[in-house]
């Protein structure tokens, strides 16, 4: 992590945005040898990393998170528009006023850490760019919604980019000792690793030794979900004003509690910890 990133809840974010990310991403998989170790945490991540003490080292450990959410976005304008002040009652007050002003934010892609980076967006963008020179490996849940998406999702992938150096698949289980061997057997370069968190982070910093080819591991979530057509995404415009939570909640209606933690746990533990340290989480201009 570099001295411009900026912590959320204590955990460290790139300021970098989605194309300057590609941009580091490119430069790492044609120049350094060295496996490089994304994270895409969002505020559900960030809750869980405060109770799991594991997750939290492991998240510290990576070599870029990228804010996967608008809960993250805004808890940093929270954070920085709150600098000037360290009454925590006024702290308090200011938490909801910010939470609504964040609504109708200038969404300028311009402005450092003004939007998310989404994982799924991040993943396909790699794919994309590099697939043709880099080999893929998809590495999916197989207790997931379904038993083969990783395997569903990479035939997909591959019709689309028929001129891919390869993109394999293996849909298994963190406890999986073979997976290593799959993974180094097909000489992929970029992995993506669908466990959900904080498996996935973990298992990728256990294993980061392990691997012989592998320049470039990101934790992806649900993403194998939405590229095999397992699970639908929220609509473009839903996720441009940030509302893709409730198209989940309509899909998945027993991620209601996910989605309150996202939305109103996660906003009442930013304000607390502001109100608690005012001067811990001073945020300036970047």
């Amino acid at each position: 992590m570099s001295n411009s990133d900026i912590k959320i809840l204590d955990i460290p974010f790139t300021t970098l945005n989605q194309n300057k990310v590609i941009e580091l991403i490119c430069h790492h998989l044609t120049k350094s040898k060295k496996a490089l170790f994304i994270a895409t945490p969002n505020p559900e991540m960030l809750l869980s990393a405060r109770k799991n003490q594991h997750f939290h080292q492991t998240l510290l450990s990576t070599d870029l998170n990228i804010p996967d959410g608008n809960g993250i976005i805004w808890a940093h304008r929270y954070l920085k528009s709150t600098n000037k002040f360290s009454n925590p009652i006024l702290l308090a007050i200011l938490g909801p006023i910010s939470l609504i002003s964040f609504i109708f934010r200038n969404r300028s892609i311009n402005k450092p850490f003004n939007q998310p980076i989404h994982g799924s967006d991040l993943m396909l963008q790699i794919i994309d760019q590099f697939s043709s020179n880099h080999a893929v490996f998809l590495l999916g849940n197989k207790h997931g919604l379904n038993s083969n998406t990783a395997g569903h999702a990479s035939k997909i992938l591959l019709k689309k980019h028929p001129k891919s150096k390869g993109i394999y698949s293996l849909d298994t289980t963190p406890a999986d000792p073979e997976a290593i061997e799959e993974i180094n057997n097909s000489k992929a370069e970029i992995l993506f690793v669908g466990f959900g968190a904080p498996h996935q982070e973990n298992w990728i910093k256990e294993n980061l030794p392990n691997f012989k080819h592998i320049k470039l591991a990101i934790g992806i979530g649900g993403s194998l979900d939405f590229i095999a057509g397992i699970l639908p995404r929220a609509p473009e415009w839903m996720r441009k004003i940030g509302l893709e939570w409730l198209f989940r909640v309509y899909q998945q209606p027993k991620r209601i509690g996910r989605i309150i933690n996202a939305t109103l746990v996660f906003p009442y533990r930013v304000i607390v910890a502001k109100m608690a340290n005012p001067h811990k989480y001073r945020i300036f201009d970047i």
